[in-house]
Formats: C-alpha cells, sequence, structure tokens
C-alpha cells in the first residue's frame, strides 16, 4: 500500500529566512535612498519664442553637473520639466522650435520636452560668446583662438576658415553646418563674455556691449566705432537685447551702486527716429520699483510679452509677464514645478517595495500545511487548471478591465495630463521625477485616482462574474471554474476574500507554480481552487450534490 508522505518546511529554515529579510528591510528603511542635491550655482538660462517659454536651471547631482529644463507652452497654465540632464549649459536659445542649449567646449544639443539630439557644434576654432536666432538662422558671436591654422569648412574637426583678429558671427540654418557671417576686426577682443550681446532683427545682426556702465551699438555693416546709446542710464550692470512684437527692445539693469551684486532696477528702452534709444521709468511691481540683484534676474520673450525670472534659491524662482503696452510688471510669483515635494508616505513606498514579498512569504508559512501538505490529495472528480490556461485567461479578462476602466474615467470626466500623452515620458522624465520625490501635483492625482479606480472596479468585476457563473468571461472562455478546495460551489465571503487581495498580490502571481493546489496567495486565504469545468462531474457514490458543479455538466 503506498502511503503519502506528507511535505512540511523546515521551521528553522523559515525563522532564519524572516530574520534576514527583517535585518535587510531595517537597512533598507535606515538608509536614505533619496539624496538630497548639491545646491545650484546661482545661474538661470532662460530663453523662449510665440509658442512657449524654457527655463534652463543647473543642478549638479550625485557629485555630477546636469540640469533640469522647464517648459510653458503659451496656452497652458504651468511649468512642466524634463529628466535630469548631464553637462553644464552656457547659452540657451530656441531655434527652429527647439531649444539649443551650448556647452563649454562648443558643443551644442537641442531638446524639446520628452528628448534631445546632437546638434552641429561650434567649430574648433573658436571660442563661443554669445548667440541669437532668427527665423530661419541661428547665429553665433565667437572669437577666434589664438594662432589657429585656416583650414577648409568640410574638414573633419569642423574648422572654419576666417579671420583671427577681433570677432566673427557665424550662422548656420537647420541641417547645415557653421559658416562664417560676419568679421568684426573693429571689435575690441578685450570684452568679456558677460560685456557682449548678439541680437537678429529683420535678418540683421545686432552687437551690444557693455562698457565702463554704458551700453554701446557696433555697426556690424560698416566698419567704425560703436555708437552709444543713452547718457540717461549710467552704472548699467546687466542687459538684454530682445527681439518682441517686430520690435528691437533692451531690458536693463541698472543702479547708482558701484558693487556687480548690489540691488537693481529695471527698465525696458526702444530706439528712436533720431537713433538715440529711450529708456522709461524704471518698471513697478505691486506699484513699487522692482529691485533684484543682477546676477540673479533672467528676461526673455514670450510670445507677446516679457517674462522676468528672479533666482533666490534652486526651490525658489519668482517669474511674472510684462507686457509692453503696460507700465507694471505683474506680481512675481514662485514657479510651483520647482515646489513639487512628493508626499512623505508616498516617498516611502519605493523603502517598502520589499514589503508585499514578506507578507507572501508569511503567509506561506501561515498556510504552510494548505500549500505544500499533499497528505490530502485532490477528490478523483477534480482536475487543476494548468497554469498557461490561467494565464491565457487572465490575460483575457484584463483586456475586458481596461476597456471597462476607461470607460469609468471617460464618465467621471478624468482628463490625462498631456504628459502621459509623450511616448518616452514615463521612461525618462516621470522617473527621474519619483526618484527626486518631485511629481507634479495633477500628475500624482491622475494616478492616484486611476489606480483607485481600476483596483473597484476590477474587485467588482471579478466579483460579480464569479458570483453569478463562478467564472470570469476569460475562465468561462478557457473552460474553468471558482470551487472551494472540496469542489463545491464557494460562498461569496469566499469570492470576495480571494479578490480583495488581488491588486496587492499581482507580482507573486507565479507562485500557483509552487503550491500544491495551484493557488496563489487569495486561493489560500479564501480556500478556493480554479479547476477544469469539464472535469468537474461527482462520481455516482458522492456525497450529496447540494452545491456541486455536476447539476451544471453532467449529462
Amino acid at each position: 500500500m503506498n502511503k503519502t508522505i506528507p511535505y512540511s518546511v523546515p521551521t528553522k529554515t523559515i525563522s532564519l529566512t524572516f530574520l534576514v529579510l527583517a535585518m535587510l528591510v531595517s537597512t533598507i528603511l535606515a538608509t536614505d535612498t533619496l539624496p538630497s542635491p548639491t545646491p545650484a550655482p546661482p545661474k538661470l538660462l532662460t530663453t523662449g519664442d510665440p509658442s512657449g517659454l524654457y527655463m534652463v536651471l543647473p543642478r549638479p547631482l550625485n557629485g555630477q553637473n546636469g540640469f533640469y529644463i522647464y517648459h510653458r507652452k503659451k496656452t497652458d497654465s504651468r511649468f512642466i520639466g524634463t529628466a535630469w540632464y548631464q553637462g553644464q549649459p552656457i547659452i540657451a536659445q530656441v531655434f527652429n522650435g527647439r531649444l539649443h542649449l551650448f556647452f563649454e567646449k562648443g558643443s551644442s544639443m537641442s531638446y524639446n520636452l520628452f528628448g534631445n539630439q546632437t546638434e552641429k557644434r561650434i567649430p574648433t576654432d573658436y571660442d563661443l560668446i554669445a548667440c541669437t536666432a532668427s527665423a530661419d538662422q541661428l547665429l553665433a558671436l565667437v572669437r577666434p583662438k589664438a594662432a589657429q591654422p585656416q583650414t577648409d569648412p568640410a574638414a573633419p574637426d569642423h574648422k572654419v576658415s576666417g579671420v583671427n583678429k577681433g570677432l566673427v558671427i557665424l550662422k548656420r540654418k537647420a541641417n547645415t553646418d557653421w559658416d562664417v557671417f560676419y568679421s568684426l576686426p573693429s571689435v575690441p577682443d578685450t570684452l568679456s563674455p558677460g560685456q557682449l550681446k548678439l541680437a537678429s532683427y529683420n535678418d540683421t545682426p545686432y552687437l551690444f556691449a557693455l562698457i565702463k556702465g554704458q551700453i554701446f551699438l557696433f555697426d556690424i555693416n560698416n566698419i567704425k566705432p560703436p555708437t552709444h546709446l543713452s547718457d540717461a542710464l549710467t552704472q548699467v550692470k546687466a542687459f538684454m537685447p530682445i527681439v518682441l512684437n517686430q520690435e528691437m527692445i533692451l531690458t536693463v539693469a541698472h543702479g547708482d551702486n558701484a558693487g556687480d551684486s548690489s540691488p537693481v532696477q529695471l527698465s525696458i528702452g526702444r530706439p528712436g527716429p533720431d537713433g538715440q534709444w529711450t529708456f522709461g521709468s524704471p518698471l513697478l511691481s505691486n506699484t513699487k520699483p522692482l529691485t533684484v540683484s543682477p546676477e540673479n534676474i533672467s528676461v526673455t520673450a514670450y510670445g507677446q510679452n516679457l517674462a522676468f525670472f528672479n533666482y533666490q534659491t534652486a526651490e525658489t524662482i519668482l517669474w511674472g509677464q510684462y507686457s509692453p503696452a503696460g507700465k507694471e510688471l505683474a506680481t512675481l510669483t514662485p514657479i510651483p514645478a520647482l515646489q513639487y515635494k512628493t508626499p512623505p508616505w508616498l516617498k516611502q513606498l519605493e523603502n517598502f517595495s520589499i514589503l508585499p514579498l514578506l507578507i507572501t512569504l508569511f503567509l506561506l508559512y501561515i498556510y504552510r500545511k494548505e500549500a505544500f501538505n499533499k497528505s490530502q490529495p485532490l477528490m478523483p472528480h477534480i482536475q487543476l487548471a494548468p497554469f498557461i490556461t490561467r494565464v491565457i485567461a487572465f490575460i483575457f479578462d484584463l483586456s475586458i478591465l481596461s476597456l471597462l476602466s476607461d470607460m469609468v474615467i471617460q464618465i467621471a470626466s478624468i482628463n490625462t495630463p498631456t504628459e502621459l500623452l509623450e511616448s518616452n515620458y514615463l521612461m525618462t522624465v516621470f522617473i527621474d521625477q519619483v526618484q527626486q520625490g518631485a511629481i507634479p501635483p495633477h500628475i500624482l492625482n491622475y494616478i492616484m485616482t486611476t489606480l483607485a479606480i481600476t483596483y473597484i472596479v476590477t474587485v467588482i468585476y471579478f466579483t460579480a462574474f464569479e458570483m453569478l457563473l463562478s467564472a470570469t468571461p476569460g475562465k468561462f472562455a478557457m473552460n474553468m471554474v471558482i470551487t472551494d478546495v472540496d469542489g463545491k460551489k464557494p460562498t461569496l465571503k469566499q469570492i470576495v476574500i480571494r479578490n480583495l487581495v488581488r491588486f496587492f498580490f499581482l507580482e507573486f502571481y507565479p507562485i500557483i507554480l509552487f503550491t500544491y493546489r495551484r493557488q496563489r496567495i487569495g486561493d489560500l486565504l479564501a480556500k478556493t481552487i480554479v479547476v477544469t469545468k469539464k472535469i468537474m462531474i461527482r462520481p455516482s457514490d458522492s456525497v450529496s450534490k447540494g452545491n456541486n458543479f455536476d447539476q451544471h455538466d453532467a449529462p
């Protein structure tokens, strides 16, 4: 007579496993998995075009220089951040619908909200000073490096032939190489990059210089001394030429103090018919003159307005808009995208990612007799459903659940954030936002809401069909049903229990390969099994039919 040998899990082995896992969890929880980033240098790059606005915020991470890009569409009401990129850009310029960033050694990359690509680098003969763009070409103000040989523009090292005295303006169109546009031998090469600004108006480049606190304009077409723009302003600390609404204007930070970091006021200048520039009164904000530090202010065109940025900290950057028709700058307000803080409980989920595994092992230990003990063989009329059949049925049910959940979300008028519609967002930006603990609130709310709806729809779907038919549409199609361990129809309580925990232990679904009755965690808790329906015919000498399935399948 064959005797079944019961299977049991060694208690000491399980206890040791739990001890090791407990120590591992304690170590994880005691470690800060989200290190605080190194403070960013007080440097901010901004640029824009009629369709939107870009802000580049340098922020080192894990000892490496890098930056974030924030974009605000003209039709949108918020800034949207991108993933963290490595590098240290020095100049930002929108051209051909993409953000072009130039780095210290002349390399260039272009970006949109969800991707980047390599662009033509500045030729190695030159050091980059400034950059601007017109409708169809990108312009770069460069200084030739000393004692560089003259070479062919088609050379592999991207060198461009030209003068080696003064400054040079290079140009390129989309998908073309850089070429010499203007040579400026009359411009002193002793001027620092911070003193020179380049602008393009009506396809003509304009070169401005800040010399001893005053602004000068170089005539590029004619070699002659620069023109002093206005006697009205002295002690100019910083300025920016901007083309706005088909007009060249200057935003000037000026003050009476000699220090470069002393607070200054902002004024807007426009050219007059006589060639002299007229500067208005200092800009107001909340009816008071706006006072800022020159190194922490950045101005750029934004649609038909000007956008002002005031850098305070890496998490606090104020911004506001100014209409040239008005006299007052809109109130400077913090950019919410920089202040997103993921709730502490959500950030801790990363630390507790191993928790479902621990709970699964704990429940397997508690239910080890039901899960692994073969001393109680199955009844003769029961045949367990194969694993692959259950997987196919589950995929079938998931497709139906996806449609039902989408219908409920549409009926509830829950709009999907535009970022989530981009193919690369979840794989790049969202992962980075999770790691930095800076998930935008509107995305976090959407995710939590859709997860809650999906969970509710899932529980109702499985519970309703298993209560009425003892099988979901997927199981019904694969000829399977749910029973208790004796082959009887499960009770409502058993069905509810097995489905309430379905969502939490989904990642451990393959555990049914190792349990004696091919039960997952929900089945162990509810004492149910999944069987092949066509075998569910009780033998003639079985107990009363009661709630058995032979009443459905018997001939």
